[in-house]
């Protein structure tokens, strides 16, 4: 999922290049939305289970969690959010960017 959220940041970029300058937790609670449009669809070709990719994202942003980097991607429980708003949506248009 790590890997997911950053080519989120590449697919923001790509659908809004605005994003690159921008700097926040906004940016980065929309790359783990975009990494949530990426698990349902690998979900979805694969048959997955949906709670695979979120247990283990869930996993990793509480590992990655300090009060800094709180402060720039937002908490484990916003990050989760935002990826099952990505998974839920399934299109970039869900995570507030528009469609490519």
């Amino acid at each position: 999922m790590t890997l997911a959220h950053e080519v989120g940041h590449a697919v923001q970029a790509l659908l809004d290049p605005s994003t690159e300058t921008e700097v926040g937790s906004h940016i980065e609670l929309q790359a783990d939305c975009l990494a949530g449009v990426w698990a349902q669809h690998a979900i979805d070709r694969d048959g997955l289970d949906r709670a695979t990719p979120l247990t283990t994202w869930r996993k990793e942003t509480e590992l990655l969690n300090t009060p800094d980097h709180e402060l720039t991607h937002g908490t484990p429980d916003q990050r989760l959010a935002a990826t099952r708003k990505g998974m839920d949506g399934g299109s970039a248009a869900a995570c507030g960017l528009p469609e490519g």
